[in-house]
């Protein structure tokens, strides 16, 4: 159900960040194709951090979701709107 919701996903993350993988397992575990972009070199993280303070930043299609937290409550939200 949710992967029909999200089309495409998009993430940035960095290496070794918690945040990050718990929101790939999380999609992952949905069933939800992500399309992911990992910040390695420090040039990358420096023009990333004049859009961005923290990462994981999620897209949803076009939609920009925020971290993990947000990715959490925008499902919740989904799920129970599908539910009704």
């Amino acid at each position: 159900m949710p992967g029909a919701l999200m089309a495409s996903v998009r993430i940035i993350t960095q290496p070794a960040c918690p945040f990050c993988e718990l929101a790939v397992d999380l999609l992952t575990k949905l069933g939800v194709e992500v399309d992911k972009t990992v910040l390695k070199t420090p040039a990358e993280k420096e023009a990333f951090k004049k859009h961005h303070e923290t990462v994981p930043q999620i897209w949803i299609g076009k939609t920009h979701i925020g971290g993990y937290d947000h990715l959490k409550a925008f499902l919740k939200g989904k799920l129970l709107d599908a539910a009704s």
